[in-house]
This record gives structure tokens, sequence and C-alpha cells, in this order.
């Protein structure tokens, strides 16, 4: 069956929104072999390139959709972001120009006029010698590790002043300001120190956790697919975009992330837990007792496997065990929390 090529957009928007990431790419890339000056085709797949961090292959399809219509301020916009994130900071303001001479006018565009600015002086920075003493950051970790955030928050702000081509400053400052509930700062600051760091697997990480936060689930997808990229034997990344699939009733992705976990961790507890409540829900009862029994083992303390591991033993007819797993879950604290992170 022949789909036409305003069916296939659509299917790729559809995919994209549902975090079918691949699926997406190859929709428009099969749109461009039919019709490689499809200005929206071009869009897109320019779009998902670079919420895949490939910036590079990402800014050829973006510069071929505004020269095929440059009236789309969006096509502007969606150029300029991606020369930046590139650090082409002269060639996003040669273009951010071009725009206006061709009368695109807007707030947004004002905004990222400021962006860029900010961005080529932030990149000087970064091959400064002005570094923060060892004590300098070892004080702001130890005021986030005994959560003494506001604290966090205030050092990490005099120190972002003084070091501003530090990418860990801005992603402890991040963290604490994600923690204080400043999300807008939070934000802003992990997003710099990606800048500042491209590679950054702790600031794609953070900003994962926080896009999740606020149900922006497809860019908290990508980045803490950016993350994995940028570390892939480091476990917690995985965890999280598992839980955002699992968030997003996308189970067979959810748990392939979370078994892809449990490879590289085996003794995290967290990690089974996740993947047991998955496997309950979806009736695969034999699995989620094997991996609710692993979470005890690792956490014996976690009244909810045990609960839940109860129920199930219950519904199998296994009275006598679920009655003990049932007797030791009610003399421990409840912790009614679906996922751990």
């Amino acid at each position: 069956m022949n789909i036409s090529i305003t069916k296939k957009l659509q299917l790729a928007t559809s995919a994209l929104r549902k975090g079918k990431i691949q699926k997406a790419e190859s929709l428009c890339r099969t749109i461009l072999e039919q019709n490689p000056k499809h200005t929206d085709a071009n869009y897109r797949l320019g779009e998902i390139l670079t919420k895949l961090g490939k910036f590079q292959e990402a800014a050829q399809y973006l510069k071929l959709a505004l020269q095929e219509n440059p009236n789309q301020e969006l096509f502007w916009l969606g150029y300029i972001n991606v020369l930046i994130r590139l650090g082409l900071f002269a060639d996003a303001e040669s273009v951010l120009l071009q725009g206006r001479k061709f009368g695109i006018r807007s707030e947004t565009f004002d905004k990222i006029e400021k962006r860029i600015i900010q961005s080529n002086n932030e990149s000087k920075f970064k091959t400064s010698a002005a570094k923060p003493s060892k004590r300098e950051i070892a004080e702001l970790n130890r005021s986030f590790s005994n959560a003494d955030f506001e604290r966090a928050a205030r050092f990490g702000h005099q120190l972002a002043k003084q070091f501003p081509g530090d990418p860990d400053i801005r992603n402890v400052l991040g963290a604490a300001l994600m923690e204080l509930g400043l999300y807008a700062s939070a934000r802003e600051n992990f997003y710099k120190a990606t800048i500042l760091n491209p590679n950054y697997f702790s600031s794609y990480n953070n900003l994962g956790v926080l896009q999740k936060k606020l149900n922006e689930y497809i860019d908290s997808i990508m980045n803490f697919q950016r993350a994995i990229a940028a570390k892939p034997r480091d476990s917690s990344a995985l965890n999280n975009l598992g839980s955002t699939f699992y968030e997003m009733d996308q189970f067979d992705e959810a748990v392939a992330c979370y078994l892809k976990a449990i490879n590289i961790e085996p003794q995290n507890p967290n990690y089974h837990y996740n993947l047991a409540n998955i496997y309950r829900e979806n009736g695969r009862h034999e699995e989620a007792i094997s991996h609710y029994t692993a979470t005890i083992e690792l956490r014996p303390d976690n009244a909810e496997a045990n609960n839940n591991l109860g129920t199930i033993l219950s519904e199998s007819g296994n009275l006598t065990e679920a009655e003990q797993i049932f007797e030791k879950s009610l003399n421990l604290d409840q912790n009614n929390a679906k996922t751990y992170e």
C-alpha cells in the first residue's frame, strides 16, 4: 500500500510525540527519498537529529528547510539553535541578522539574540585558566549532599559568577535549584553546562529528570539518550529512561531499559522493583515474583515490594507464603512510591 507524503509526515509527528524517535526519523528520511526538498520533512528531521544530539547532520536539513521556505520563523529558529549547539556563534548571529533583514520580528528572536551574545561570551571562558579550587567544589558538593539546597544554590550562584566557564558548578547549581522547585533556573543551568561540555553525562541526566517532572516526556527521553551515549555503562540514566517510558505506558521499551540497567548493576534493588511492577501490571506474575524477590533480598525493608509480592502469591493460591509476606510487610514503614530513581 502506497502511503502519501502527507500521511507519512503525520505518522512521523505522531511517532515523535509518543517517543518513538527511530520510527519518526525513518519516516522523515523516506519522505526525503521521494522529495528531497520537502520543507516540513527537512525541518522535522533536523528537529529530531537536534534532539538526538546529531547537530552537524541536523544543520544540513534545517538549512535546506529554511532555504526552501524562509517565511517560516520556526525554520530560522531551528537553524540558529543548532548553530548555537555547534558552538558556531558568529554563524548563528549572521543567520539571525539575515532573518531580521528578511522581516522576521518577534520576542523569541530577541531572546535568541541575547542567548547568542551570552553563549559567545561563555565560550570564551572555556579556554580560561581560571578554575575553582578543590576546596570550593568540595564545599558546594557537601552542601548539596547534606540537602542544604538553599546554601548550595547561594554558593553555586557565587561560584558561577566567578567561574562562568565551569560546567560542574552549573550542574550542581541546577540540581540545587531543581530541588528548590526553581525549574526554569535549573533548566538554564543544566543547559549551560551542556554547552560548556557537550558530553556531560550528569547534566543531560539531570535535565531529563527535570523534564520528566514537568511531563515533557519527549525531551526527557532525548536527554536520557544523550546521557547514555555519553556514558553507556552508567545504569542510572537507563533506569530513568525506563521510568519515563513507564509513565508513557510504553511498557516494552521500559522493560528493555530496566533489563539493561540490571545487567549493568544487578545489585540495585530499585531496578528490580521497577521491573517487577511492570511485569505485575501486565500479568507476567512469574517474572514479577522473581524480581520482587530480588528486590527484597537486596532491600528487605521495602514494604511495598513485600506487599506486592504477597498479593501475587495470594492470587496464585500460595496463601501460607503470602500470609508470611503480609505479616512482614505490616511491620515495615509503608513506602508508596511507584518507581525509584
